[in-house]
């Protein structure tokens, strides 16, 4: 709930938007109905995208993917999320080698709250 009223204030969680479609992904619960019930209307356009990514992509080309694809749908917004968030590869690799339970579950607050951070810190700081 507090994820679908901040994006409506045109903040961006796109590394939590990736674990938790990574998360349903490994538990086999990544269906259109689940995504459209946690997801709001305004990032189901990325949504979709990261969903084809993660379904389609074998698991080495998905970090690289994944990166420009943010890079594509957020543009300069990304640049700068990815500058103050100081966002590596590495960071998606590391999502993708957590088990989906608990480990990748249990990380989901703190990476909601690392994007919140960087998008609340570019806000405060234009």
């Amino acid at each position: 709930m507090l994820h679908r009223q901040l994006v409506r204030h045109g903040l961006q969680f796109p590394l939590y938007d990736f674990a938790v479609l990574w998360y349903l992904h490994k538990t086999k619960g990544l269906t259109p109905e689940r995504v459209q019930s946690l997801f709001p209307a305004e990032t189901l356009d990325l949504v979709d995208a990261l969903t084809q990514i993660i379904t389609g992509v074998g698991w080495v080309g998905v970090t690289n993917a994944i990166l420009n694809l943010f890079d594509q749908h957020l543009g300069e917004r990304f640049t700068l999320y990815q500058h103050c968030r100081r966002l590596r590869p590495e960071d998606v690799q590391a999502i993708q080698r957590l088990e989906p339970e608990p480990e990748l579950r249990d990380a989901l607050p703190d990476l909601f709250a690392r994007d919140l951070n960087t998008a609340m810190g570019k806000s405060l700081n234009p």
